[in-house]
């Protein structure tokens, strides 16, 4: 296993995998991930700042308004959100055989015009030279960022994991640069690192249902399904503070999603796990497509145009031939998800739009990343993932993957 050897912590990484993280209670408050202010839930009166997933309003809506969160005892709320991902996933059947025809995910190459990558390129001894520019960009996280897929791309992914790391010494316990180097590492297939730093992230945020996600995917990708499905199910079986229950209004749907594909990869998981029966469904799309973000002041917008040249997006959340787009998340960390239950022949342009930012903080424009997916959760399925820092200075939207269904 590649150790991070930069980050303060990397004692701990020394000794193997992380332990799982049993799921905390979650506070009031913790700390900022952000230089915003905090979040209000710590002026509420007690008895505001726990309000059960059955009783919040917000959260009892149907699917693109409805998706509730469940107590413990009682998940009729999210049998509805799983009742209409059946009935409405790209308007079709829930169950069915793959389409005959073949799709392939294209992830196009980042155009990279910063000046220390054209240094580095012509260098002839590029980390010597990345130490040479370190100075000019101490305090840039895109510089760490950039650098670091310079020497992964070049497969020296020693220097990669080492540059990337340096992420975390730009600010102690900056949960939002945790996230960015944790999506990197994602892409690059480091899981060990990835659920390192996915722990500590919830370690920090654990009132924040996204960073239970991040976690539970990690495990996943370990094959870790037991552990996985338990971080995924705790996040529909706890209690919220109503500002946070209404900002993260609709993560149900992804998380009903995902809990149903791990399940079906491992059955095994859900024996030992008692995930309620009601929320159980084969839901096999030949697409799906998640972003995620790691800042909590930022809106983004997920756009996949299909063939026809209809824009699914935030005010077109349901498209003719049967797209379908979550709610549209503009506060905290997302996530989005696109779903096709039936792709037709043709192409789809996957792009992210960067609609609003709120922040100037220490750990720099909005890292997005992108869980692109053929034949999720069919037995098929077959994934990429794409990390990349949106400039607002530059383009707003930018074009992160293709499908090609032929």
């Amino acid at each position: 296993m590649i150790s991070i050897p930069e980050l303060a912590v990397a004692e701990e990484m020394a000794t193997g995998v992380a332990p799982v993280t049993p799921i905390p209670s979650r506070p009031s408050a913790s700390p900022a991930a952000t230089s915003r202010a905090e979040e209000l839930r710590s002026s509420a009166p007690a008895s505001e700042k726990r309000v059960s997933a059955e009783g919040n309003s917000n959260t009892a809506k149907a699917v693109t308004s409805e998706l509730a969160m469940a107590a413990s005892d009682d998940v009729l709320q999210d049998f509805a959100v799983v009742q209409s991902l059946e009935e409405r996933v790209a308007g079709i059947q829930t169950t069915s055989s793959i389409n005959s025809i073949h799709g392939k995910i294209s992830i196009p190459e980042i155009k990279e015009d910063q000046a220390y990558l054209q240094d580095l390129n012509q260098s002839k001894d590029p980390y010597k030279s990345y130490l040479q520019l370190r100075n000019q960009y101490m305090g840039t996280p895109t510089f760490y960022f950039d650098v670091a897929n310079f020497f992964f791309k070049r497969g020296d992914h020693n220097k990669a994991l080492l540059i990337l790391s340096a992420l975390a010494d730009l600010q102690i316990e900056n949960a939002d640069l945790y996230k960015t180097i944790s999506y990197k590492l994602r892409e690059w297939g480091d899981y060990d690192n990835a659920l390192f730093i996915t722990a500590k992230v919830l370690k920090w945020r654990p009132m924040d249902p996204q960073s239970h996600r991040d976690y539970a995917l990690v495990l996943q990708d370990k094959g870790m399904f037991k552990e996985a499905l338990e971080q995924l199910y705790g996040i529909l079986t706890q209690s919220y503070s109503p500002e946070a229950a209404d900002r993260d209004d609709g993560i149900e749907e992804t998380l009903v999603m995902e809990i149903n594909n791990l399940i079906k990869a491992n059955k095994a998981a859900s024996s030992k796990v008692a995930v309620n029966k009601k929320l159980i469904a084969d839901l096999p799309v030949d697409i799906r497509v998640v972003i995620n973000w790691n800042s909590r002041n930022t809106d983004i917008d997920l756009w996949v145009t299909d063939p026809n040249q209809e824009k699914c997006f935030y005010s077109n959340p349901a498209t003719a031939i049967g797209g379908r787009l979550s709610n549209d998340f503009t506060g905290g960390y997302g996530p989005e998800q696109f779903l096709l239950k039936k792709a037709l022949k043709g192409k789809y342009k996957i792009e992210v739009d960067f609609y609003n930012d709120d922040s100037l903080t220490l750990a720099g424009p909005a890292a997005v990343m992108a869980e692109i997916y053929t034949y999720y959760s069919s037995g098929k399925q077959e994934r990429k993932i794409v990390t990349i820092y949106l400039d607002r200075n530059k383009e707003r939207n930018i074009g992160i993957g293709e499908f090609s269904f032929q």
